[in-house]
């Protein structure tokens, strides 16, 4: 088994509906299953109780999609630096904003790892990174229909913010900053390699949100 995919086989609500609880009951059932006595087994014999493994796993409710999920992202959370890793065992069923489509999260922080303020700005809301390979120009056109009552802001740089609860006050760059940071909005800005500084295709888009 530790030799085998299995070793990443871990709960994340990110590849399962299944509690945290139930995926263990099920896993740990099918496990004694198939290899009750632990016992020491050949390359061909582990290869066949992984089998029986997997099949008995789809018997009880985790089909073979969701372990190939749950082995993959949880072997790519090993491989991420802790604060990545951090973000993505947090998931996205607390973010109160429409999720950007075909985009993955790469950063997630509430306010108090922020430091709770910035100068005299109190941080109340939390942050999600996700990177697209969506144009910004797209992802805009997407967000116009999900938040059609947030104030549109066009940044010099062709940067796209949408705000909620603003108007034309925040062309006022104290005004604009103080909205990011206080009112859950959706920044849209050209994706960025964090090493180099250099262009990406795709966009980068941040949710500014109040949790649940």
């Amino acid at each position: 088994m530790l030799q085998s995919d299995f070793r990443y086989f871990e709960h994340s609500r990110q590849c399962t509906n299944l509690s945290e609880t139930q995926f263990y009951t099920v896993y740990d059932n099918c496990l004694m299953q198939v290899d009750g006595k632990g016992k020491d087994l050949s390359a061909p014999q582990a290869e066949i109780m992984i089998e029986s493994l997997r099949s008995c796993l789809v018997e009880h409710g985790i089909s073979r999609q969701t372990q190939q999920e749950c082995i993959a992202l949880n072997r790519n959370n090993q491989q991420m630096d802790p604060l990545q890793a951090s973000s993505q065992s947090r998931g996205t069923d607390a973010i109160t904003l429409p999720l950007p489509p075909n985009a993955k999260l790469v950063n997630h922080m509430f306010p108090n790892e922020m430091g709770g303020k910035l100068g005299a700005i109190p941080l109340t809301l939390s942050a999600a990174v996700f990177t697209t390979p969506m144009s910004i120009n797209d992802v805009a056109e997407y967000y116009r229909v999900q938040v059609g009552s947030f104030y549109e802001f066009r940044h010099d740089n062709g940067d796209i913010s949408f705000i909620e609860g603003v108007g034309n006050e925040v062309i006022d760059p104290a005004t604009l900053l103080e909205a990011q940071l206080t009112r859950p909005n959706v920044q849209i800005i050209q994706a960025i390699d964090p090493l180099t500084g250099e262009s990406l295709s795709g966009a980068q888009v941040m949710l500014f949100y109040q949790r649940l």
